[in-house]
């Protein structure tokens, strides 16, 4: 999706599949839309090249998301056996980045990527739910995203992450370089 396009049920086979294996999973939503056409498809670019600050409100909104999602499942962990100190993280494309920075992004972090998300959408883990509960990201599986910044990195890889992607994306490139890298 590129934060305007996808729904949480494209995963369900994917859950149900870790479901099989013996973990708990579960799969959410984030806010859509940035102001771009939804029918652009490749010409995305094209179409949506004014919109680059747009796009990083999106994103940003989906760390904001995916971290009250965490909350949400870390405070229902006795309902549904689930151990709050041992969560993995993961997505597809839009929502790889989502999780990539809801386990590595920091309020400051974001405050140099995006410096109108605060004022616009409140702090990461603030504005979707007032549910206080801790919860511990052991790991990150991400499939074709990214990161807004190398930076998130600085300290190093705090917890494993498992990447997959492949040469024939155009929306996130395979090596290095922007996503939708005719936005920058």
């Amino acid at each position: 999706g590129a934060f305007y396009g996808g729904q949480r049920e494209d995963m369900q086979l994917l859950c149900m599949e870790y479901a099989r294996r013996g973990y708990v999973a579960a799969t959410m939503s984030y806010r859509l839309g940035w102001d771009c056409d939804p029918n652009s498809g490749l010409l995305i670019c094209f179409f949506c090249g004014s919109q680059a600050d747009k796009l990083k409100v999106a994103a940003y909104r989906s760390v904001q998301d995916t971290r009250a999602a965490l909350r949400f499942v870390a405070s229902q962990a006795g309902n549904y056996g689930i151990d709050p100190e041992h969560v993995f993280v993961g997505g597809t494309s839009a929502g790889s980045v989502a999780a990539i920075h809801a386990a590595f992004l920091d309020q400051e972090q974001a405050d140099i990527f995006c410096p109108d998300c605060v004022p616009a959408v409140g702090a990461l883990d603030s504005g979707v739910n007032e549910i206080q509960a801790e919860y511990t990201i052991q790991g990150v599986i991400n499939n074709c995203g990214a990161v807004m910044n190398l930076d998130i990195f600085e300290a190093g890889l705090p917890m494993p992450m498992i990447s997959f992607h492949d040469d024939g994306d155009c929306i996130v490139p395979a090596g290095y370089g922007y996503a939708l890298g005719c936005l920058n």
